[in-house]
């Protein structure tokens, strides 16, 4: 962890490490994570492996873009970490399985039959909004 990092970003790379492990087993290394990640991510330019590596030692945060494919891929609940959350704690919770109502499946659905290049620009106006 970074000792005197910004608790949302410690918040998130505990987070993350935590859905890696649960999916793998074991908490791979930067460059595994780098290769599977651009698998899943036809939005946006590759993350190189030192992205991956300073997203799990909390130094920086992934864009929302990027948020969405993590959450997609590893079923990570970023609400917490967007709004401030800690982690949940290890145990019983890790079971969890993310559950999305239907109309965000079908928005889902939706947005991925959308071609790339739209998609980008509608993830650019979304990460663009001031809410609040």
């Amino acid at each position: 962890m970074t000792g005197g990092g910004m608790p949302y970003l410690e918040a998130f790379s505990a987070r993350l490490r935590e859905r890696l492990r649960k999916k793998y087993g074991r908490l791979p290394s930067a460059a595994f994570v780098a290769i599977h990640f651009n698998r899943q991510n036809s939005l946006n330019k590759p993350v190189s492996q030192e992205t991956a590596r300073r997203w799990m030692r909390g130094v920086s945060m992934p864009n929302y873009q990027h948020l969405f494919v993590l959450s997609t891929w590893l079923a990570f609940d970023v609400n917490q970490i967007v709004t401030g959350g800690a982690p949940k704690p290890a145990g019983p919770a890790l079971t969890e399985k993310v559950e999305y109502s239907e109309d965000t499946i079908r928005l889902a659905e939706l947005l991925s039959s959308l071609p790339s290049d739209t998609r980008s620009l509608l993830f650019n106006l979304v990460s663009n909004l001031q809410i609040g």
